[in-house]
């Protein structure tokens, strides 16, 4: 799984990260972006500020931290019109 994290990782692919809150209500949380850094036991991911986020900090873009137990389920676009790379 670690290996499709890198190649996510390493095309700039925009993911969707559906996320387990833990609670007993089986709620989910998501967050857009693109993976900055895998880790043995977690995922980085780079997203756009929220506006409050970006008034209070003055920042245009926000790191987050993502545990893969946590991961319910990635989602990830890709361009199929886009050629393959040559290697």
């Amino acid at each position: 799984m670690m290996n499709k994290f890198q190649n996510l990782m390493e095309s700039a692919t925009p993911v969707e990260v559906i996320i387990d809150t833990g609670d007993d209500d089986s709620h989910y949380n998501s967050i857009r972006g693109i993976i900055t850094n895998v880790g043995r036991d977690y995922i980085e991911l780079l997203r756009a500020a929220y506006q409050d986020e970006k008034s209070r900090y003055g920042v245009g873009e926000v790191r987050v931290v993502i545990p893969i137990i946590r991961i319910a389920e990635i989602n990830y676009y890709h361009n199929e019109h886009e050629k393959p790379k040559k290697e």
